[in-house]
């Protein structure tokens, strides 16, 4: 005890007060625990409920888009019909439609940001990410500008094909 006590002044160490041992023995509080483990799964299964609610709301407009993402939709690109071999006409080769005026739309409405880097994205596979990208790539190329396109799509690549470009795996 001695020792403890040369050591606690050295260090300068203060002692507050003594450890006591409980009466009792200690237990465990089941009524407080268990009424606060249903009201947090009670909180948690009504917070699942509203995600399977908002998740059955079907998207059908640009007005629905711009709600949720809390950004405004720039341009609605048209369904395009696949040819005889399964590739998809480009836009900036139509002669008719309004194909070539959505790139015109994206450009303006890009070019209003003073962005020069942009990601075009969705949440669902073959929705046309790259089919986007491609046009809006050679539509920039085709009005003079400098223009890096980066697919990266790891699981299909396909930019590169459409661009026809050679990749060695030296």
């Amino acid at each position: 005890k001695a020792g403890i006590i040369g050591r606690a002044e050295q260090s300068k160490v203060k002692l507050l007060s003594h450890a006591e041992a409980p009466h009792s023995p200690y237990a465990p509080q089941t009524e407080r625990n268990v009424s606060g483990a249903f009201l947090i799964s009670l909180a948690g299964m009504a917070y699942l409920v509203y995600l399977y609610f908002l998740m059955l709301k079907p998207i059908e407009s640009e007005e629905d888009v711009s709600q949720i993402v809390r950004a405004p939709v720039l341009t609605e690109v048209p369904l395009m019909k696949q040819t005889k071999n399964g590739e998809t006409e480009l836009l900036v080769d139509q002669t008719e439609g309004f194909g070539k005026d959505t790139l015109h739309f994206l450009r303006s409405a890009l070019a209003a940001t003073n962005q020069r880097m942009f990601v075009f994205t969705s949440v669902n596979p073959s929705d046309g990410k790259t089919f986007v990208v491609h046009n809006f790539g050679i539509y920039l190329a085709r009005e003079g500008l400098r223009v890096l396109v980066c697919g990266t799509d790891l699981r299909d690549p396909r930019l590169k094909v459409r661009l026809g470009v050679e990749v060695d795996r030296a």
